[in-house]
């Protein structure tokens, strides 16, 4: 997500249930980028506190152009309220970990509402959260054991909210009118450090990740 994000030289961010992720704090400290976070109230109030002592601690600077929101993905009034600090030009919408939650219906209503911020803006929508059936075959055991651990702390079987492959996946972001671009894990084979970590070939990390994908996606009228 990150390479992609510098990939397309976009200095207005919104990430949408951000969570605990640093991704902000970092890329915010290039004051020519605008970034905001918007996520449900408990997980904002959690990341200020946190935001707060890591400044306290010199860990990090105070960023002005750092927004943490509160709000629903699924409400558009939320999302455009977060937006208020952009200006009228093109921004990249982020999320990673959001759409295993959602049930198609949900992931539906949050991709008419994004849809709706990229017709207002333009730019682009960034995505790795496409979790397929088939996938599950490949990572059984550790995707199993993944899924049965966030059931019992969320409540939600993420199980279900799998897309059957990665074609069905963009039929579906088609269907809601965007123009879908598949970027390949592999793309970022040579960046990782773990395969030195974990005595790996490229070829080895290749073979795990390869057949993964991040979506990014336009709206038909802008791509």
């Amino acid at each position: 997500v990150n390479r992609l994000i510098k990939q397309y030289h976009f200095d207005q961010i919104l990430e949408i249930a951000s969570g605990y992720s640093p991704r902000g704090i970092n890329i915010a400290k290039d004051p020519s980028i605008e970034y905001v976070e918007i996520d449900l109230h408990n997980v904002i109030e959690k990341k200020k506190k946190i935001v707060e002592k890591l400044v306290t601690q010199s860990e990090v600077s105070l960023e002005p152009n750092l927004h943490l929101e509160e709000g629903n993905a699924l409400d558009m009034q939320d999302l455009f309220t977060a937006t208020r600090f952009f200006k009228a030009k093109p921004i990249a919408i982020v999320n990673e970990g959001l759409l295993p939650y959602l049930n198609l219906e949900e992931k539906a209503t949050l991709g008419r509402n994004i849809h709706q911020l990229l017709e207002h803006f333009g730019g682009v929508w960034i995505t790795p959260d496409i979790s397929t059936q088939t996938q599950v075959a490949l990572f059984r055991d550790r995707i199993i054991k993944r899924a049965a651990k966030l059931e019992k702390i969320t409540g939600v079987d993420v199980m279900k909210n799998r897309f059957e492959n990665e074609e069905a996946a963009r039929l579906f972001f088609e269907s809601l009118g965007f123009t879908v671009e598949q970027h390949s894990f592999a793309e970022i084979g040579n960046e990782l450090v773990s395969s030195d970590q974990w005595e790996l070939s490229i070829e080895q990390i290749k073979e795990i990740i390869g057949r993964l994908s991040a979506f990014v996606m336009t709206t038909n009228a802008t791509s």
